[in-house]
């Protein structure tokens, strides 16, 4: 909202003078100013703009779920229900008003699907799709996110890599602790 603002008032959305001395605007990812469905709420205003970006989000996170679990070898029925329970999920419905967080893990699945087709098969459409998720993801608004979508990621391949897996997230666990050895 604050840079469609600028933008209607004839400026640049590089600084937002809200409170006190301001803050930046452009270079904030959290305003998502290059993510796609800001323009909703250019088009529709913030409620709806708001509602309808919650909508779109959870049709592509429900796609992206059930084509996960398809390539994954399940059935329609098993691949609707999990479609349907990740859409719906409590982290999720309870993240709505950051809309961020919503944009962001709604193209979780569709990036493992297009992972999963890339390692299997290579063609150019899983790699379009793995890069379009991956900006997505960057541009999406939910950046504090981004260290467990990449533990989710480096995870998800790693059946026969399991050790190191293990011995990578104890690292990662005591640094981030600032436990010494």
């Amino acid at each position: 909202v604050a840079a469609l603002r600028a933008v209607a008032g004839g400026e640049l959305p590089i600084w937002d003078r809200g409170a006190w001395g301001g803050w930046p605007l452009l270079a904030n990812p959290y305003y998502a100013v290059f993510y796609p469905s800001t323009l909703l709420f250019a088009l529709a205003g913030p409620a709806r703009g708001l509602g309808f970006a919650v909508v779109a989000h959870v049709l592509l996170s429900a796609f992206g779920m059930f084509w996960l679990t398809r390539r994954r070898g399940h059935e329609p029925w098993p691949a609707l229900i999990a479609a349907v329970s990740f859409s719906f999920s409590t982290f999720l419905i309870v993240r709505i008003r950051h809309i961020g967080f919503v944009q962001f893990v709604a193209w979780v699945p569709a990036l493992l699907a297009a992972l999963d087709g890339c390692l299997a098969e290579c063609r150019r459409r899983h790699v379009v799709t793995l890069a379009v998720a991956t900006c997505a993801l960057l541009l999406s608004g939910g950046l504090p996110l981004l260290p467990f979508a990449a533990l989710v990621v480096a995870a998800y391949r790693s059946e026969e890599h399991t050790a190191e897996l293990q011995s990578l997230a104890y690292l990662v666990c005591r640094l981030l602790l600032g436990k010494k050895k």
